[in-house]
């Protein structure tokens, strides 16, 4: 699927199920003319429950799935997104590929567009999350490191907030 320049385009990377934005797609009633959306995720299996998910809302003919790594899709892609969105993901990744990767949406954005994102900043569940849930090892960043970060990336237009163990940002090109 080729979004030409009068459709929103619009990627989800390490998408998953990809379910909040699907129904997201869905509710705003946005139609195979107005928008494409990208699902990137390295496995299949998440891939086909967002392509799943689509068709249980009726959406299915305006997603593209890519499986591939973050890094992969984001050197192949041009400056031609509206929106990418990474949340939940960012907290694997070490310092030297969080900012690489920052600055790969940057460059894959169209100008004046939009990067949602999010990352853990609260310890405050480490104990459990790591010894009792057994999840891989996470980076936590504070607030004022994910702005630096997104500063020296080359984003203009930068909004944070707090939600819950997360920080939660938007940054335009």
């Amino acid at each position: 699927m080729i979004a030409n320049d009068s459709k929103l385009k619009v990627v989800s990377l390490g998408s998953g199920s990809a379910s909040q934005m699907l129904q997201g797609v869905a509710e705003n009633g946005f139609k195979n003319s107005e928008i494409d959306v990208i699902l990137v995720d390295n496995d299949f299996r998440a891939l086909e429950v967002g392509r799943k998910n689509a068709r249980c809302l009726g959406i299915e003919d305006i997603i593209d799935l890519r499986e591939t790594t973050v890094g992969k899709f984001l050197k192949e892609a041009d400056a031609s997104i509206n929106l990418i969105e990474m949340v939940w993901l960012t907290d694997y990744f070490d310092d030297d590929r969080f900012f690489s990767y920052l600055c790969g949406i940057h460059s894959a954005l169209k100008e004046k567009g939009f990067f949602l994102g999010a990352n853990i900043t609260s310890k405050e569940e480490s104990d459990y999350a790591h010894g009792v849930a057994c999840w891989p090892r996470m980076y936590y960043r504070k607030k004022e490191e994910i702005l630096e970060n997104l500063k020296r990336s080359g984003f203009k237009e930068i909004w944070t907030g707090d939600c819950g163990l997360y920080t939660i940002c938007i940054a335009q090109k």
